[in-house]
């Protein structure tokens, strides 16, 4: 009983004694704190409403002499309360006292805390005393939308936040260093190792991303991989902005707090005192630190060779040059001698080159099946697809992607037999044949686990826009109803901005509540009858509608295109005296030009330069090899132009030059439309 109960026995005198030693710790780190924090609101307490936007950053941690005093103050505290297992007499003389190891290890890690933690909480107790509302007002608010709103950030609730959040990063980073000091024997080397533990799994986890994004075909850096590598430290989780910790986070914290003190008592057991002045305290670990710094070295080399050089080979040369160079360094740190030229040197050597090769072959391989997991639709509890190929309905409507989840059966299948037919075609996106429009889609799959599967993958457009999976997902009812004008969750639709490409001299704007409802009524018509084809059509667009709602006081707005094959929306428009586009009666005339005339190409923007600084239009300077003057190819033309180009080297470029609509008197010059014709010239013969 008396063994285990030695575990946590403490010395109050020797804390005191620390306390009393070392008080100028605590006292820098309270005058940081106060004199960056309190001080500055005490300053304006008259009009704190201006210190409102100050207020809320310093209390999410993002100011930079909080984060200074988090990451400083209790690393420097570790190395100075346990600097004594650096030297051989103070090593000695400590371990000479009248108590054990376990008395001395719970009294130094608790002084250490005292210190460390005790400036953060006497703020934050000055920072409930003179807490009062400071508003901070925004002229978009945070979730936004465009009405002001205005928000108290000066809250006991934001403060205890706080004071949770400093204190985790506190103890995290303090707890590190604490067992650093275990496993070092030099002071210098204590601080150095220190943050180099305090940062290595981030940069490690950071490093892996890059060597998958790098080798597995589909792997996604864009969804949850980011935010959890920046959640693996309480000091860089802050930098996300939210402000908080949410409770897996803080459980993780707690479990690593609780790790590094075990870890660190057990060492400390086995800890030999003759070891004091040696850089690393336990030969098993100098193997380990040689082979981080290599593979770090060796990432670095390499991935720098190949941006010169822009080649596997090159590539491939760096991790080779990286691994010699950066395990020779490691090797020389962690044995503090320039002597490592030996067999022992040698073997540990191979062991890493043997473990890098079978790491760079299974990741060449896809060894775990990354690449080819495809997940079973019947385990997928619900989806997520998102394209950045261009939609013809919706420009911008906030928060679409947040109510586009897929729950439907035959969506999810569809889905799923979509991404199949990705793999089952990654020649044609990997080495494609042509100078093809091409963009990303990403898929995303709730299985039930906490980490979804993410996947991303670059496509051109005519597969996407062949995809009889894709049709059947855009074609549905969960999917149109999830962008409906209706599900946006507006308690009023308030206004309707109409305008175009096109020249105007005004753009209507529609507030007559009975005429928004009925427009509102016939592009969500639309929006049902619209087949996928016309979805994801790139032909030019008739019109757009800014469109500006309500939703709990708060005003939104979304943008939706008004395609050609919007026959309801374009009819009700035209029934009302709104008519937009060109026909071909305003056309003067249409050249055609090849688009992959690069030299002709920019030269024509030079052109549209002079064009909008001068507000008149003239003629082209390139050479066009087809003039189009005839009114019924004219309309031809209009009926089926895009404004994107699919294939670079067999698209067309074409200026259309017509006379607009002049809607508030005045006189214009001829103006120019520009787009592409994509599938060639021979509807014209």
């Amino acid at each position: 009983m008396r063994s285990k109960a030695s575990y946590f026995s403490i010395s109050i005198p020797l804390i005191r004694e620390n306390l009393r030693r070392l008080w100028a710790i605590p006292a820098i780190a309270f005058l940081v704190y106060f004199l960056s924090g309190v001080f500055p609101i005490l300053m304006s307490y008259r009009n704190i409403d201006r210190m409102a936007s100050y207020i809320e950053m310093s209390l999410h941690n993002l100011q930079p002499f909080y984060m200074g005093a988090h990451l400083l103050i209790p690393v420097f505290t570790a190395v100075v309360l346990f600097r004594y297992l650096q030297s051989p007499g103070s090593v000695a003389v400590m371990h000479s006292l009248p108590f054990d190891r376990s008395k001395l290890f719970n009294s130094n890690f608790l002084s250490g805390l005292l210190l460390s933690c005790g400036p953060v909480i006497l703020n934050g107790l000055l920072l409930f005393a003179v807490s009062k509302p400071a508003m901070r007002t925004f002229g978009y608010a945070p979730d936004g939308s465009s009405a002001e709103a205005a928000v108290n950030v000066f809250t006991y609730g934001e403060i205890g936040n706080w004071m949770l959040t400093s204190l985790l990063i506190i103890v995290v980073l303090y707890s590190v260093a604490v067992f650093t000091a275990i496993v070092t024997g030099n002071s210098t080397v204590h601080l150095l190792v220190s943050y180099f533990f305090i940062f290595l799994i981030p940069i490690l986890y950071a490093v892996f991303h890059v060597y998958f994004q790098q080798y597995l075909y589909g792997f996604d850096l864009s969804g949850d991989w980011v935010d959890v590598g920046l959640s693996i430290s309480p000091y860089t989780s802050v930098l996300q902005g939210a402000g908080y910790f949410n409770i897996y986070e803080i459980l993780f914290y707690l479990f690593t707090i609780v790790l590094m003190v075990v870890a660190a008592v057990v060492l400390y057991h086995k800890r030999k005192l003759e070891r004091a002045t040696d850089s690393l305290t336990f030969t098993f670990l100098k193997p380990v630190l040689s082979y981080i710094i290599a593979f770090l070295g060796m990432t670095l080399l390499g991935f720098y060779f190949r941006v010169l050089g822009e080649g596997d080979f090159y590539m491939y040369m760096g991790f080779a040059a990286g691994t010699i160079i950066f395990f020779i360094i490691g090797q020389m740190i962690v044995q503090k001698t320039i002597r490592i030229f030996n067999l022992k040197g040698l073997r540990n050597f191979l062991i890493y080159s043997v473990i890098a090769v079978i790491f760079l072959v299974g990741l060449n391989v896809d060894a775990t099946g990354f690449e080819r997991r495809v997940p079973d639709p019947g385990k997928v509890e619900s989806a997520e697809f998102r394209s950045g190929f261009p939609s013809s309905f919706y420009e911008y409507m906030p928060y679409v992607d947040d109510r586009t989840g897929l729950k439907d059966e035959a969506n999810i299948r569809a889905l799923t037999e979509f991404h199949r037919s990705i793999l089952e075609n990654r020649e044609r996106f990997t080495s494609p044949s042509g100078n093809q429009y091409m963009s990303s889609v990403r898929m995303a799959y709730d299985t039930g686990f906490p980490f979804r599967i993410n996947r991303n993958y670059t496509i051109d457009y005519r597969f996407y826009a062949a995809s009889p999976e894709l049709k059947q997902i855009f074609e549905s009812e969960e999917y149109k109803n999830a962008r409906s004008l209706h599900n946006l969750g507006a308690q009023t639709f308030d206004r309707i901005l109409v305008y175009s490409d096109e020249y105007r001299d005004a753009m209507p704007e529609i507030r007559n509540p009975q005429a928004v409802a009925e427009l509102v009524a016939a592009i969500d018509k639309d929006l049902h009858l619209m087949t996928f084809e016309e979805f994801v059509s790139l032909r030019h667009k008739y019109a757009r509608a800014e469109l500006s709602y309500t939703i709990e006081g708060k005003t939104m707005n979304a943008v939706i295109q008004i395609p050609l094959s919007a026959v309801n929306t374009i009819q009700w428009l035209n029934a009302h005296g709104y008519f937009f586009g060109v026909t071909a009666d305003m056309v003067e005339g249409i050249n055609v030009f090849r688009a992959n005339d690069m030299d002709s190409y920019y030269g024509w923007e030079k052109e549209m330069a002079m064009r909008e600084t001068q507000d008149i239009a003239y003629p082209s300077s390139r050479t066009p090899i087809l003039t189009v003057t005839d009114k019924d190819q004219i309309q031809l033309i209009l009926d089926r132009y895009d404004s994107i180009q699919i294939d670079y080297d067999e698209a067309y470029f074409i200026e259309i030059t017509y006379q607009p609509v002049i809607l508030q008197g005045g006189l214009v010059g001829p103006q120019v439309l520009t787009g592409y014709l994509n599938d060639g010239l021979d509807f014209l013969d």
